[in-house]
């Protein structure tokens, strides 16, 4: 091996080393905030070797700004282990920053740069300044300077960011336990402090090992190991079928023989070459019966490479919660249960981003003021509590806090003022929160506000296959549940047909199977519905929903089989053409090519070697419930799913309950729809489809619908474009300004049966 070769191999053992140290640093030092005085002297002495370490080891691959300010930090813990120098907040916020300093300098350095003195000097002379018995200052270097305030936006508490679990260099840790190393590990719902962890490569006490290994290599491991299990499945059935076809031979001939009542050469050649075709057949079906039992145990054994625990998905949460609280003048204890919950690594990388929005949202709006605390009751720490648990092939994740919780009457107050159509139920009321834009905070901070950035949690969570759902109580807090799968490479799954294709839905969003007979469904203003457990469900063809072909017409007394499918917090009936079986299947990232489709989540081949889509069904529950405009999942269908004789109509209105009822009236009276929230955009729509008419609300937020019928207007394009107002404004002038704006024609909901605007339309149409 030569020197180059060395030094970065070096170079790779140190990066890796320091993230473990850093980790141990950050969740030691939080917990020696809060330890108990019998407890102090292991924790402190645990962070001086931390930081001796970390000097040790930037010695040796001559990282001379890192070693400094490490031995500085030494030094400092020295004096409060040996009780000449108190740890207060001022000097746990310039220990805090120091560890940050040393993080972004080999952030810098896993990235490939050149060591950078300068991200750790301001916290050398901090550490200087206060060996020679200065104060600690208040704001430490790293921490003082503040981003300007921008677009009326108030700059944002420092906040620590959650390492990641990653090397910098595209490896993964493994380790035979199947646990991070450095990660704090519960105890009775504590964190309990993590041990300094060993270097990769390295032994540890238990006698485990630890190494890292390049995403690349791994992913080519799964994705090969995947395909086995693939190929295994085809070669069962092909073996099972000889088998069957053997038999079928050998009856035919016996058959044959008794019916003739003769024994022949020929029969009897025949039936010798059956016999030992059929041994043979025998003899490669316990062959494969061996091939599956290694297949799956590699397959198992790479799926365990890939899981990490979900206390690897906190790191850095409780530093980050603590950073938040100091910055408003609060307190904040975080506590992870099922922290050795395991789940797919890339689950547990991209769950972090949410985790930590939701856990400064929880100490920023939710948790209140010392003082607020006690007067209520509650003790002048608010509690945090992160935990997982396994449900068949998800992982349900909690962030529970025991904050003031969600006010309702602010809520919606909030959703009149934005021109949102409020819910009756209170649950539905909640999950406005998702709501883009949707914020109850008096004023707008990066951290302020449950409902800032809760819309971006959202689709982060559905990126993932997920759900997320919430749960408030005013005056005692707001609990989240994300439930995500276990992992991305592999899940159960219903496989149905419709329109000539095959799908696949997860199987833990389906909520129940039935076979509908056609007199079992509800005509409601809002569409079609069936019963399910009491309580009346959304129905829709599984192939309208998607764009495709209209399946053959069903005998009129025949069940349909159909899904009840869960998403987006509600449920909806899909009707198909066929439920095949439910089984695991392997997931595919869909291709650039299909990237976009909102409707679909991933691929998986079949055992017949055909390509099944899978499901996104919260975007599914979405189309169903606020008929969204999307495009149809395979554009080449698009003319079959809207004959030419049928006319496209635009509806926009900003109430989901008004969109779903009007929609439902005109599908019903043989109109394609589409549908839009406001002005704008049906003023978008417009420019990129085709259509017959417009129906539009007066009020709506961002254009009302005069405002949109006077750009239609003014339009060389779509200036004929007949437009029908329909608001609730009854008065004659409301009507006059209609009509002034270029107006076809202007319905009063108060008066509105469908019958007058089904007229209105066919007068134009």
């Amino acid at each position: 091996m030569d020197r180059d070769e060395l030094a970065r191999r070096l170079m790779r053992s140190f990066l890796g080393e320091a993230e473990d140290r850093i980790d141990a640093l950050n969740t030691d030092l939080l917990a020696l905030e809060h330890a108990d005085p019998a407890a102090r002297d292991a924790i402190v002495q645990r962070l001086f070797r931390a930081a001796h370490s970390l000097k040790g080891a930037a010695r040796a691959v001559g990282i001379q700004s890192v070693e400094t300010v490490s031995h500085r930090m030494e030094e400092v813990l020295s004096g409060v282990r040996d009780g000449t120098r108190e740890l207060d907040p001022a000097l746990a916020g310039v220990l805090f920053a120091t560890i940050d300093a040393i993080q972004a300098a080999t952030g810098h350095l896993q990235e490939g740069a050149a060591e950078d003195p300068a991200l750790v000097q301001p916290m050398i002379e901090q550490l200087d300044a206060v060996m020679a018995g200065a104060e600690a200052p208040s704001k430490p270097a790293t921490q003082a300077a503040e981003a300007p305030a921008t677009n009326g936006r108030t700059p944002e508490p420092p906040v620590a960011t959650p390492p990641s679990s990653s090397n910098g260099r595209g490896g993964t840790r493994l380790q035979e336990n199947g646990t991070a190393n450095g990660a704090a590990k519960a105890k009775n719902g504590t964190p309990e402090p993590a041990q300094s962890a060993p270097v990769a490569s390295s032994s540890s006490a238990s006698g485990s090992e630890t190494l890292r290994v390049g995403t690349e290599k791994l992913e080519h491991l799964l994705n090969e190991s995947g395909e086995l299990m693939l190929a295994h499945r085809r070669v069962d059935t092909g073996v099972r079928k000889l088998i069957g076809l053997l038999d079928d031979a050998r009856g035919t001939v016996h058959i044959r023989r008794e019916a003739q009542d003769v024994t022949t050469s020929h029969d009897g050649g025949l039936r010798g070459l059956l016999e030992n075709l059929h041994e043979l057949a025998e003899g490669l079906q316990r062959d494969e019966r061996l091939l599956g039992r290694v297949a799956g145990r590699l397959n198992r054994a790479a799926q365990q490479v890939r899981m990490t625990s979900f206390t690897a998905a906190c790191r850095g949460l409780a530093r980050a919660a603590r950073d938040v609280a100091t910055a408003t003048g609060r307190r904040a204890e975080v506590h992870v249960h099922g922290g050795d919950v395991e789940l797919d690594r890339l689950v547990v990388e991209r769950l972090r981003d949410p985790l930590l929005h939701l856990v400064r949202n929880a100490v920023s709006h939710g948790i209140e003021d010392p003082e607020a605390r006690e007067a209520a009751g509650k003790p002048p720490a608010g509690e945090i509590v992160l935990s997982a648990a396994l449900r068949g092939d998800t992982v349900v994740v909690t962030v529970s806090d025991d904050g003031r919780g969600i006010d309702h009457g602010m809520l919606r107050a909030r959703a009149e003022a934005l021109g949102i159509a409020v819910p009756d139920e209170e649950h539905a009321l909640e999950r406005l929160v998702f709501e883009p834009g949707f914020s109850t905070a008096a004023e707008t901070t990066s951290v302020s506000g449950r409902g800032v950035g809760l819309d971006v949690v959202k689709s982060e969570v559905e990126a993932l296959r997920g759900t997320i759902d919430l749960h408030a109580e005013p005056g005692q807090g707001c609990r989240f549940l994300l439930t995500v799968p276990l992992t991305l490479t592999a899940m159960h799954a219903l496989l149905v047909r419709c329109g000539g294709r095959a799908f696949a839905i997860p199987s833990a969003a389906v909520g129940g199977l039935v076979r509908m007979h056609p007199d079992e469904v509800r005509d409601l203003p809002t569409g079609p519905a069936i019963h399910f457990h009491d309580r009346l469900v959304p129905l829709r063809r599984l192939s309208d929903v998607l764009g495709l072909p209209a399946s053959a017409p069903t005998n009129g007394g025949a069940r349909i089989p159909t899904a009840i499918v869960r998403g987006a917090g509600a449920d909806v009936a899909l009707a198909v053409d066929e439920l095949d079986a439910e089984c695991e299947i392997l997931i595919k990232e869909l291709g650039t090519r299909l990237q976009g489709l909102e409707l679909v989540s991933g691929a998986t081949t079949l055992e017949s070697g055909r390509i099944a889509l899978i499901l996104n069904t919260s975007a599914l529950v979405r189309r169903v419930e606020g008929h969204a405009v999307l495009p149809p999942v395979f554009e080449e269908d698009a003319e079959e799913a809207t004959p030419s004789r049928q006319k496209r109509l635009l509806l926009a209105d900003d109430s989901v309950t008004t969109r779903m009822m009007v929609m439902g009236i005109l599908e019903q009276a043989g109109y394609h729809v589409s549908a839009v929230p406001d002005g704008m955009a049906a003023w978008e729509s417009i420019q990129q489809g085709n259509f017959d008419l417009v129906v539009s609300d007066v009020e709506m937020p961002r254009m009302g619908g005069c405002s949109l019928t006077e750009r239609i207007r003014a339009s060389t394009t779509h200036r004929e474009l007949p437009v029908i107002l329909v608001t609730g404004l009854e008065k004659e002038e409301h009507r006059l300004r209609g009509l002034a704006a270029g107006a076809n024609a202007y319905v009063v909901k108060s008066e509105f049966d469908g019958g007058s605007l089904l007229e209105a339309i066919r007068e134009l149409v």
